[in-house]
């Protein structure tokens, strides 16, 4: 079972949830501490609407996390809460089997630790023109050619202008991990993709291009 509660898996940034109130954000953008907290209400009502939570409780945030450090930071919590979770590839992550009797359980678990871990909001930001065009570059010149060394056939990508507003307007058509296959119910493992991704990573590390990316404690 594979369960991603604050989506990180096939795009660096966001798809621009958090901003569609017409409130401008983007990765540019410098956030207070109340936008943050609005933004992470927002992401957990989202959350809560995911796991069939009418009525979630109330629960204080621990401390933020990022891109990195989400899942394996979730997969403890879930641990400790007396389920069993793996960190797989693209930020997400693979619950263990349980009986149909504590589906709701693992749920209300899987919302708590998410909220307790909260993925920073600025990662949920639709990004700016020019982290767009840094990841561009990233994407032409190091992940494409990374898969192609691999035997991956990656197609060639559209020109940058072409991209970037296409990214800017909806999702964009040309990524080089779509040409991956994934897991699949023929062929279950994650294995052989966790593998490719340790050797040519879905997304450039974000303190690598984001305007303002935040300072995220990596603390076990």
């Amino acid at each position: 079972m594979m369960m991603m509660l604050f989506s990180a898996c096939s795009s660096t940034l966001g798809s621009g949830e958090v901003a569609a109130s017409g409130d401008g954000l983007d990765s540019s953008s410098l956030l207070s501490h109340e936008q943050l907290m609005n933004l992470r209400r927002d992401d957990l009502k989202r959350a809560a609407s995911a796991q069939g939570i009418a009525s979630p409780p109330e629960v204080a945030l621990v401390r933020w996390t990022d891109l990195t450090n989400y899942a394996p930071t979730v997969v403890k919590c879930l641990e400790d809460a007396g389920f069993t979770a793996t960190a797989v590839g693209g930020g997400g992550l693979e619950l263990g089997e349980v009986p149909k009797s504590q589906d709701k359980a693992l749920g209300l678990a899987s919302y708590m630790c998410a909220a307790k871990y909260t993925i920073h909001p600025y990662y949920n930001l639709p990004p700016s023109k020019t982290v767009l065009t840094k990841m561009y570059a990233w994407y032409t010149e190091v992940s494409a050619p990374c898969l192609r060394a691999q035997g991956i056939d990656v197609p060639e990508p559209p020109t940058q202008d072409t991209w970037v507003e296409e990214y800017s307007t909806s999702q964009p058509s040309w990524l080089p991990w779509h040409s991956v296959p994934g897991p699949n119910s023929a062929n279950p493992s994650t294995t052989g993709w966790d593998e490719l991704e340790r050797k040519c990573p879905q997304n450039p590390a974000p303190d690598a291009y984001l305007e303002h990316a935040p300072a995220i404690d990596h603390q076990n």
